[in-house]
């Protein structure tokens, strides 16, 4: 039984949100609060039953599929995959035809799109600008432009939004003022950073 006061007449609903899954591997990590996030609401899932693996290296099918979570797109069997290496019948399927689609990630290829390869730090800057652009959603500056001591090994491709994601406050430098732009992506990173996402939604 559910008892409340109200101050006036309209609908309500009740809601129900289960507990995040417990985790053996994540306490007293940095990310754990980003990982209950995501983990509670469905936008990444545990490697085991009690196992998340927050230093496990994140692949592109699982970051868009967690965007495409994110973005409230539901799984859809027989979908058109534009790659030949990503089968109709994978997880990452349709998020990965979705984000196709709408112009949010690209193949490494033309017609690869190499979803178990690690994503890079400089590869997750621009699908984050691609994905924010495409849900309309605005990232206002909350952190002073940081000019990296590695400013160099970003690619031209990529400068742009790893700068943007920077300012935000959605991607942030690693020790010593350096951006580690070819750098591969933990579960836990990625975690962080979907939870930062979402509170600008």
């Amino acid at each position: 039984m559910v008892e409340f006061i109200i101050n006036h007449f309209s609908i309500y609903g009740v809601g129900y949100l289960p507990d995040a899954p417990v985790f053996t591997d994540i306490t007293g990590h940095w990310a754990k609060e980003g990982i209950d996030f995501v983990t509670q609401y469905g936008l990444l899932k545990g490697t085991g039953s009690d196992k998340f693996s927050p230093n496990m290296k994140m692949t592109r099918g699982m970051f868009v599929t967690a965007l495409g979570r994110l973005a409230g797109i539901t799984e859809k069997v027989g979908v058109e995959i534009p790659f030949a290496d990503v089968s109709s019948t994978a997880y990452y399927a349709p998020y990965v035809a979705w984000a196709a689609e709408n112009g949010i990630v690209n193949g490494r290829k033309a017609d690869k799109f190499a979803p178990e390869q690690s994503i890079t730090r400089q590869e997750m800057a621009v699908i984050l600008k691609n994905f924010t652009g495409k849900l309309d959603l605005e990232l206002s500056v909350s952190q002073q432009s940081e000019v990296f001591h590695d400013e160099n090994k970003i690619k031209n491709w990529a400068s742009n939004a790893v700068h943007m994601m920077q300012t935000a406050g959605i991607l942030y430098g690693k020790e010593n003022h350096r951006f580690d732009p070819n750098g591969t992506t933990t579960r836990a990173e990625v975690s962080a950073v979907l939870r930062r996402i979402t509170e600008r939604m």
